[in-house]
């Protein structure tokens, strides 16, 4: 019995030291583990230092010249957007001709950033409706149709629009192609003084026929201080031709 006793404290024995030298196995296996992974979360985190300052340094290369507060959903500031629409409808230049005066000037001046492209240019232009504008002649005769449109924000919107006197010679009906925007602004008010004020430096550069409106007195009033003849719109006229028989 003692005997039979012995060896099973002995089998014990041998199966803890087996254990532990297996825990201890283990724990140096999972230690040795843990420095290998502190060691490369160090790594990682020189690594993520460098791509940071990598991408800062990119950025500072690509920024855009002329720095200064930018338009939301923009990349340049407005001072940039400024300039290029006064270049373009100021002159006759072209947008990759306004490109390369960007480009010139950015170089000469020594300025570092990007500049923006004929394509970006050309994209703020539409924006902000100038193409529109743009490719009317104001040498060619024509025929000027205003009125007070939409009241918008407590305000109301007058709208200008030229139609070449050419149109006439195809004698076919006006469409909306045929009209070119010349103005369209916002006043609590559209009184005869105010309109002429504001068309008196437009209508000056034009060679305006005649305009076309309708009988509303401020209309009238505007017409006669730019003394340019003045045609009713037919509607209007044959409305007023029944009332007053």
């Amino acid at each position: 019995m003692k005997t039979t006793f012995n060896l099973t404290v002995i089998a014990l024995k041998t199966k803890n030291k087996k254990q532990i030298a297996k825990n201890k196995k283990s724990i140096r296996r999972a230690s040795k583990k843990r420095r290998s992974d502190r060691a490369r979360i160090k790594r990682l985190k020189r690594k993520v230092t460098n791509l940071k300052q990598e991408l800062k340094e990119e950025k500072s290369k690509n920024r855009p010249a002329f720095g200064g507060k930018k338009l939301k959903y923009h990349s340049y500031c407005t001072s940039i957007i400024t300039l290029v629409l006064i270049l373009y409808s100021e002159t006759s230049m072209s947008l990759r001709d306004i490109e390369s005066v960007l480009r010139a000037f950015i170089i000469h001046m020594q300025i570092e950033g990007r500049f923006p492209d004929h394509s970006t240019i050309d994209y703020w232009i539409k924006k902000a409706g100038m193409r529109a504008i743009k490719p009317f002649c104001e040498n060619e005769p024509c025929v000027l149709i205003y009125d007070e449109s939409i009241s918008f924000n407590g305000k109301k919107l007058f709208l200008v629009l030229a139609v070449p006197t050419s149109i006439s010679e195809k004698q076919k009906p006006l469409c909306f192609e045929d009209c070119h925007l010349v103005y369209l602004g916002a006043k609590k008010s559209w009184t005869g003084d105010v309109i002429h004020e504001e068309l008196a430096p437009i209508v000056a550069k034009m060679d305006v026929q005649y305009i076309l409106s309708d009988q509303d007195s401020n209309l009238i009033k505007a017409t006669e201080l730019l003394n340019i003849p003045q045609v009713f719109d037919i509607t209007h006229k044959v409305a007023g031709t029944l009332k007053n028989s």
